[in-house]
């Protein structure tokens, strides 16, 4: 096993090593101002890179989640660096907004009531306090309703299970901090001068190439940075982009202030959700509770996305357990609604002071059930409220308008209600209420009529309102097409079109007083403070995003920028969809103010935006201070408008006491480092930060100052689990170098991944990079010892050597491609891993010669150049004291190389697949027998060690194989590397000579496989495989490397003697199948002389010839020496296992039957079928959808199990007429089918897992109003306009839906990493369950049938046993008799116990027997 390095307790002096040499390195970097670059005089933008990363958060420390992105532009300025550029990576810390500020007075709060230091409440004490509290809820629970059996707690069922709450001052802790430490924390500006220190010696531990003259510190404690904060915000307001307005936000009570994404613990992304409040008239007089509201009018206000559909109720629904209040909205009216619900209405001006809502009573649903209601547009003129066991008292008001015409929900409960009378019984609902109500048809949908719930209902068999998977089918299928192509039916819009009708019926109902526009967040969000967060309508100041003219201006940069990926881009465009007027403006935190209203602070996602223009002309204005309170050439009151337009708008000379020197040294650097080329970032960051960073560039800056680059990267895990401080599984970057050094850290990262799926840092990684980086250097040093003192060989280049230069050729022209893509992960693999194998390989081809010098010079060069991007210690380190290079290896250059060989690389290729075939070959026949001989038989003989060689080479291709050869050179596209179908070629090769052949059809099942063969190797490898002639001498080949053969073949045969090869014999002629021919000398005696050569044979692949006959050694000669003929006992398939594999795949498909070819045909049409599938449900929202279209997924997936059934049974069927390698071919084809079901088969075990856990996020099936309306949710938020330019084929969903649920997926993603890896576990281990049970179910059948037998032999031993025991008794008993009784005549004599008698003789007589 792999020595761990970083293994606690155990050896560490592997780290150490690379620990000392990074100190030495930071050292000499930081003496040298390695990373410190200036803007040169002439300008040369293709020789400059500017990258850099959004600046974190300095509320804590950095850990690998930091270091991770990080790395990705660490990794990019490094490689840039290295190849000559000028580099930028500089690095800021930002502080701006709630979250320190909120934790700071979090931390005032608890030494407030718990005292300094705090002593905070034991479990024992909150348990009694929490007892308490429910003491109390029950007894004003009792207090309050009806029925004094029923207990309510105000507590949810997840903040019981939650325990303990974790206060800030017991995060601090956890921190490392002490006590007399964490009370300075109150103030929030000691925040500032407390993590960033931390944060940069973190970073140069990590050997950030950073110039630190140029970070800072955000807020007005940094006036520099305030100034330039100020200055952009001026300019976009001057532009008509800042405008104040009065909007719905989504907003903090506690904080009393809008709550942006990055001010919210949970529910990042989350947007206002408009509704049409529907004003549903309770009938005087009032009853119940309800009688305390006499005197004002009073409403059960419901929400719906849907109000044309207000024509056809027949009730409202109410949760019978739902906690309802009675609420003064003004002097005159009161709404029944949720007190969630209560609480938004007051901050959108729904109550007489805000933020307050009064409560006039409380009620129960139980207790509105038999209310009698007034509802607008409505058919019946009166309606009563019923009970509803579906509804959501989070979504909505609580209050739910029924529409059972077109609402599946609806029309399912009505049913229940009517048709079951213990249920009315239950809920003290009269007959009258339910019975006279009939369905109000609306609207018409053309596939359902003008009752389309009623018709899907029926359509679907839905029994009851719990069937929820139906429900939601049902809604699917009915809500976008009411809304797309229904038609109205009543109402003075009766014939428009749902779509046209809808928003002038909401305009209608709230001009004329019957509804209100109501609003609340599409799902929960918690601010930092830790309240719940509502919707406010707040008179403020907003960055119009959004705006036509200014997104058509991003669109155009985005479309020219690098993003890596197409995931990436698609990402943007969607969030340039739905992006709209965005608050920049709030009154809590830490910040900057906006100019000319001070009242305001701006908002953490507005002053981060374009600050990497800073960051161009910082080492001028802070000297170095991240603070700006050192001294510098300029005074901040000094940087005016004016002068920041001079340096980035390229304005007039500026009116101010500045050097203009100086003026125009920080110009010429911002146009020098302007625009910058790469931006790396989380990829959550690309719905607000980087796409506001497009907006505001784009309205700032001239086009050719517009960004060149982002990169975006997924999260990271820590060893396969998703990375978090409450499981333990978390590491600083602090941790991490400190563990596994610089080098170690870093090459791990590396590893990590690059796309943007989430990434993993694994610690084993981490400590077999120590190894490998310590081993490396051992053998560095020891190479370089040896060619110090001359002891590695020189002169001119052998075949491995021309190889192995070839190969290193290879690594570094593959390694700059990798870092040109900034695929980090391939490059590690290019450039460390793939050299070392080729290093390897040629010490091995080599053998007692040994490495050349020049050659082994130049790979350490080569190798340490290539890794410096990934471990710049460890590389400065071999560069200056190994190779005692002048000058840092971070400036090196990139090592210099030919275009790579692809003839030689082929030619090598072909020599390696000789050797190995080669060893395989011996190593079968000097194999002991598998079986062991009988008892009795003679032992086998011992294995014959063969001495002689014969290799057999072909010219080039011949016969039918030249003619497809011919045909698939002809049909190639080099460009898309692509053939034609199968049936094309199929036509050429029956239209060429071959199909005039009398033995066509046996050609044609060797065409097949060929031609697939061949395919395969042109699109991986190039049109150069279809010539008929190899690039290279296969005897040129063989004969310059015999000696390694021979070496290879005498350890393989296990043999003290020489191996020789015999001849290198060519065909001319080329065969079927290759085969491989061996012949020790007892059969050579059978044959006489050695037999005639083969008739034909492919080039490139080998029959062998061996033999153990001493005299042929050494008189070899290619005209004398006859090749072996084919044996049937001594025939054997030889090539490489590459190619192996691929013939035999190739000649898998060409052996199907027709019918094997359909069934696999219907299997990959399926298995596409399930990617699409499981594609549908990371979209979908709904679990009842997700449960259905699970259930789809599992019917194919039972069809896949039938079909490979079917073709394991065709196998079967063909076995006899096949070759044993192509059946053994198609056994590993039915393996790999078998394999692709279970990743599906996996897959839905997970997603069966989460969807309870999905369905915790949606909003159940209760629908927006709380109840039956969730469908429209999707149309409904989008305009006419909109829907008209999509068309009715594309209007699945709209923007808002589709962030809704892509929202959704990341959180169920959240929770499947969760639960991923353990439930793959728990799969593998319930397989190995699976088959240990049926071992033991089959041990138990086998023992109980033996068991069976055995007492079968029992009961039959028993019975005979029986009868002797009966027959002896009988002997016994006469035995008895005849001793009383002897002359009892009546008994028989007992054979063998009677006494012999007297001697009687037969005689013959004449007479008759009456004569005697």
């Amino acid at each position: 096993m792999a020595e761990k390095a970083g293994e606690k307790g155990g050896s560490r002096v592997r780290r150490d090593t690379l620990v000392k040499i990074q100190a030495e390195a930071q050292a000499r970097w930081e003496q040298e101002k390695a990373f410190e670059e200036t803007a040169p005089e002439e300008a040369d933008p293709e020789n400059k890179y500017f990258a850099n990363f959004p600046y974190p958060y300095m509320n804590g420390l950095l850990h690998l989640g930091h270091a991770f992105t990080i790395s990705k532009a660490e990794f990019a300025t490094a490689y840039h660096r290295l190849r000559g550029k000028k580099v930028l990576f500089p690095f800021g810390f930002h502080c701006t907004g709630m979250p320190i500020k909120a934790c700071a007075d979090k931390l005032e709060r608890e030494i407030t009531i718990f005292g300094l230091p705090p002593q905070f409440p034991t479990e024992q004490e909150q348990a009694e306090e929490e007892a308490a509290k429910t003491e109390a809820a029950n007894k004003q629970a009792q207090e309050s309703t009806a029925d004094p059996t029923k207990f309510k707690t105000k507590k949810s069922k997840a903040a019981a299970k939650s325990g303990t709450a974790k206060y800030q001052w017991q995060i601090m802790q956890s921190l490392g901090l002490k006590d007399d430490e964490i009370a300075r924390f109150r103030d929030a500006n000691f925040w500032l001068e407390y993590f960033p220190p931390l944060a940069i010696d973190d970073l140069k531990a990590f050997g950030l190439g950073v110039d630190w003259r140029r970070s800072f510190i955000t807020t007005d404690v940094n006036p520099y940075y305030d100034s330039f904060v100020r200055w952009h915000l001026t300019t976009l307001y001057k532009q008509g982009r800042v405008v104040k307005d009065n909007r719905y936000a989504i907003f903090s009570p506690l904080d009393k202030q809008p709550c942006a994404d990055h001010d919210r613990a949970s529910g990042e992304g989350v947007q206002p959700q408009e509704y049409t409040l529907i004003k549903m008239e309770v009938i005087p007089p009032l009853s119940g509770k309800l009688a305390a509201c006499a005197g004002k009018r009073v409403y059960l206000a419901a929400a719906t996305l849907r109000p044309e559909t207000m024509y056809g109720q027949t009730n409202a629904w109410v949760l019978p357990d739902g906690e309802y209040g009675a609420f003064e909205i003004n002097d005159e009216e009161v709404f029944v609604v949720a007190k969630r619900a209560a609480l938004n209405l007051s901050y959108q001006n729904y109550s007489k002071v805000r933020g307050e809502p009064r409560q006039l009573v409380s009620v129960t649903g139980t207790e509105l059930i038999g209310t009698a209601l007034r509802s607008p547009l409505a058919v019946n003129e009166v309606i009563y409220c019923l009970p509803m066991l579906t509804i959501l008292m989070d979504k909505g008001t609580g209050v739910v308008t029924s529409v059972p015409s077109d609402s599946p929900d609806d029309y399912a409960t009505l049913e229940d209600l009517k048709k079951k009378k213990p249920l009315r019984e239950k809920y003290g609902v009269r007959d009258e209420w339910v019975l006279p109500f009939e369905v109000v048809p609306i609207i018409n949908i053309p596939e359902f009529g003008d009752k389309s719930a009623e018709a899907v209902c029926k359509q679907l068999k839905i029994q009851s309102q719990n069937d929820k998977d139906k429900l939601a089918e049902a809604k699917r299928l009915t809500y976008l097409k009411g809304f797309t192509e229904g038609t109205l039916l009543v109402g003075p819009h009766a014939g428009a079109r749902v779509q046209d009708a809808k928003p002038l019926i909401r305009k209608e109902l709230v001009e004329t007083g019957r509804a209100i526009l109501y609003s609340e967040p599409e799902k929960k969000v918690v601010s930092r403070s830790g309240d719940e967060c509502v919707v406010a309508l707040t008179d403020q100041w907003y960055l119009t995003y959004g705006e036509p003219e200014w997104r058509a201006r991003v669109e155009r940069c985005l479309a020219r920028m690098n993003l890596f990926s197409d995931e990436a881009r698609h990402s943007f465009e969607h969030t340039l969809s739905w992006l709209n007027q965005w608050a920049c403006s709030r009154s809590f935190g830490l910040g900057s103010r906006l100019p000319w209203d001070p009242e305001y602070l701006i908002e953490s996602l507005s002053d981060s935006t374009i600050y990497m223009a800073y960051y161009t002309v910082a080492h001028f204005l802070q000297d170095g201070d991240i603070y700006g309170r050192g001294k510098g050439a300029v005074r901040a009151d000094q940087m005016t408008d004016a002068v920041w337009d001079f340096i980035f708008l390229d304005g007039p000379q500026p009116q101010a006491d500045i050097d203009p020197a100086l003026l125009k040294a920080m110009r010429q650097e911002f146009q020098f480092w302007y625009p910058f080329n790469l931006r790396v970032s989380g990829k959550d960051l690309i719905q607000n930060h980087l796409t506001f960073a497009l907006y505001n560039h784009t309205a700032i800056f001239p086009e050719d100052k517009w960004p060149l680059g982002f990169r975006s990267n997924g999260h990271l895990m820590l060893n396969s689990e998703k990375m978090s401080k409450s499981t333990g599984n978390f590491k600083t970057l602090k941790e991490a170098v400190e563990e596994y050094s610089a080098d170690g850290t870093r090459f791990a990262l590396a590893d990590a991944g690059d796309t943007m799926d989430d990434a993993n840092f694994v610690e084993n990684t981490a400590n077999a990079a120590i190894l490998s980086l310590t081993k490396e250097l051992a053998w560095m040093e020891e190479t370089l010892a040896a060619l110090s003192q001359g002891a590695l060989r020189s002169g001119p280049f052998a075949f491995a050597d021309r190889v192995f230069s070839n190969e290193m050729d290879v690594a570094v022209t593959e390694t700059e491609r990798h870092y040109e893509a900034l695929m980090f992960r391939e490059a590690l693999k290019s450039g460390w891993y793939d050299p070392q194998n080729a290093r390897d390989e040629y010490r091995v081809s080599c053998g007692a010669a040994g490495m050349h010098a020049d050659l082994a010079r130049r790979f350490i060069e080569m190798q340490t150049l290539l890794i410096t991007p990934f471990c710049p210690h460890f590389a400065d380190h071999v560069w200056r004291t190994l190779l005692h290079k002048p000058g840092s290896v971070l400036v090196a250059g990139w090592p210099a190389a030919s275009p790579p060989d692809v003839t030689l690389q082929r030619a090598n290729a072909y020599l390696q697949e000789v050797i190995v075939d080669l060893r395989k070959l011996l190593a079968k026949h000097l194999a002991p027998p598998k079986k062991a001989p009988k008892k009795g038989a003679e032992p086998p003989a011992a294995p014959v060690k063969f001495t002689v060689g014969s290799i057999f080479i072909a010219e080039k291709f011949g016969g039918w194989q030249e003619t497809c050869l011919t045909i698939l050179a002809s049909k190639f596209d080099p460009g898309s590397k692509t053939f034609p179908g199968d049936a094309e070629l199929m036509a050429a090769v029956k239209g060429s000579e071959v199909g005039q052949r009398a033995d066509f059809k046996a050609v044609m099942k060797q065409c097949m496989p060929f031609l697939k063969f061949k395919q395969a190797e042109a699109v991986r490898i190039g049109p150069q495989v279809l010539e008929s002639k190899l690039p290279f001498d296969e005897a040129a080949v063989l004969q310059d490397n015999q000696e390694l053969i021979k070496v290879t073949a005498a350890k393989a045969n296990s043999c003290p003697g020489a191996f020789e090869l015999s001849a290198w014999r060519r065909c001319t002629s080329i065969p079927p199948p290759t085969r491989v021919f061996c012949r020790p000398s007892r059969l050579k005696k059978r044959h006489g002389s050695l037999p005639p050569p083969p008739e034909v044979r492919l080039p490139s692949s080998l029959p062998l010839h061996l033999v153990n006959d001493e005299r042929t050694r050494g008189k070899a000669s290619t005209d004398n020496l006859a090749p072996p003929v084919p044996s049937p006992t001594k025939v054997g398939l030889l090539a490489s296992p590459q190619r192996k594999q691929s013939e035999l795949m190739a000649q898998a498909e060409g052996a199907q039957t027709e019918e094997m070819s359909q069934q696999e045909k219907q299997l990959q049409q399926l298995f596409k079928a399930l990617s699409t599938g499981f594609q549908k449900l990371d979209k979908t929202k709904d679990p009842g959808k997700q449960a259905k279209q699970l259930e789809d997924l599992t019917s194919k997936m039972r069809e896949c199990k039938r079909l490979i059934k079917d073709f394991d049974r065709e196998i079967k069927l063909e076995e006899a007429n096949n070759p044993e390698s192509v059946t053994k071919a198609l056994n590993d084809r039915k393996q790999a089918l078998i394999k692709e079901l279970n990743s599906y088969v996996a897959l839905r075990k997970t997603y069966t897992g989460t969807i309870n856990n999905k369905a915790a996020l949606l909003d159940g099936a209760g629908g927006v109003d709380g109840g039956p309306d969730d469908g429209p949710q999707k149309a409904s938020t989008m305009s006419n306009q909109e829907l008209i330019e999509r068309g009715n084929a594309t209007m699945d969903e709209t923007d808002r839906a589709i962030d809704r649920g892509r929202r959704i997926v990341e959180d169920t993603i959240n929770i499947g990493a969760q639960t991923g890896v353990t439930l793959k576990g728990q799969t593998e281990q319930m397989g190995r369950i699976v088959n240990d049970l049926d071992t033991i179910h089959f041990s138990i059948k086998k023992a109980a049938n033996l068991l069976k037998e055995i007492s079968r032999q029992i009961a039959t031993d028993r019975c005979i046993m029986f009868f002797l025991f009966i027959i002896f008794l009988g002997v016994i008993a006469i035995i008895i008799v005849k001793v009383v009784n002897p002359n009892n005549k009546n008994i028989r004599p007992i054979p063998g116990l009677t006494p012999p008698g007297s001697r009687k003789l037969l005689m013959y007589s004449p007479y008759p027997p009456t004569w005697r």
